[in-house]
């Protein structure tokens, strides 16, 4: 018995539009946020966008509801930073610009 079980394959998701296989959700927060991307278990999870009333917005990773792994933020201003996330923080390699075209670009931690 323990070994028939054993030998059963578990079925894998298609890949949806965003390259993950979580299924793919749109939902509404009460401060306007919107998300769009893969849910797992009740939080973000895989790649995914959210966007805020503000038109801020964050493209990329997510894990556990954090933005996590590689993504794009850019705030309402229209500043720009682009690379790795940890905790929804700027956090190792990554590129910041600011709407006057000054850069910043290498290791990023914590925010800062």
């Amino acid at each position: 018995m323990y070994e028939t079980l054993s030998k059963k394959k578990t079925a894998q998701l298609p890949k949806n539009a965003f390259g993950t296989s979580f299924p793919v959700r749109i939902h509404k927060y009460k401060n306007m946020a919107v998300y769009e991307g893969g849910f797992h278990g009740g939080f973000r999870q895989g790649k995914g966008k959210m966007k805020w009333k503000d038109k801020a917005f964050y493209e990329g990773d997510w894990v556990l509801g954090y933005a996590h792994g590689h993504g794009i933020f850019r705030d309402s201003l229209g500043n720009t930073y682009e690379g790795s996330f940890d905790h929804s923080m700027a956090h190792g390699n990554g590129k910041y610009v600011n709407t006057l075209g000054a850069t910043h670009e290498g290791e990023w931690r914590f925010d800062r």
